[in-house]
């Protein structure tokens, strides 16, 4: 009977199971993570310093908890650098990305304040990938709205603040951080 089917047809078929079961399992997230996780790693999406730079101010009060329920401000840490990354559990480029953050966090992470800050509906969410997946920077969830200066039309977006309070950098969508260019461009703030 499948002999009887035209080879085409089959491999399509195949291909649709394949794509069901990671849909409905939930691993297409991971799987699409995975796959983008190479293209950043090719150096191809890297922050356009030139283009991405702003200099507009921050606005601090924005709200945020930890693992433990403790409601955190952005103000809290008024007068460091923070990078500053809005993402989702959901969002493939943004987990491409996390691990490229993480070994940025490992370098950098005693002269910046790294603030990944997930807008989930569900908290609960965040601390089961946050457990899953073990990166060495903490996880927090967003509480409240998000002020104007940080809102975007994409996940993940990275803001980069200085410690006078500028937003000097915006990034929309994935992208490799963890470059001596961008580490230069932290160091001088």
């Amino acid at each position: 009977m499948i002999k009887n089917i035209p080879k085409e047809l089959r491999e399509w078929i195949v291909l649709g199971i394949v794509g069901g079961g990671l849909y409905f399992t939930g691993y297409h997230t991971e799987v699409i993570g995975q796959i983008q996780r190479v293209l950043i790693m090719t150096g191809a999406l890297q922050p356009d310093l030139e283009q991405e730079v702003l200099q507009s101010k921050a606005e601090f009060s924005l709200s945020f908890k930890d693992v433990n329920g403790v409601e955190l401000q952005l103000s809290d840490y008024r007068g460091k650098t923070i990078f500053l990354n809005f993402w989702a559990t959901w969002c493939p480029p943004c987990i491409a990305e996390m691990p490229d953050i993480n070994n940025l966090y490992l370098e950098m992470n005693e002269q910046i304040v790294f603030l990944l800050i997930s807008v989930d509906d569900q908290s609960e969410r965040v601390w089961q990938f946050s457990d899953r997946k073990g990166f060495d920077y903490p996880l927090f969830h967003i509480e409240g709205r998000r002020p104007d200066v940080f809102k975007s039309t994409a996940i993940p977006t990275t803001f980069v603040i200085d410690p006078s309070g500028n937003v000097v950098m915006q990034r929309e969508g994935m992208a490799k951080y963890n470059t001596d260019k961008f580490k230069d461009f932290l160091k001088r703030l």
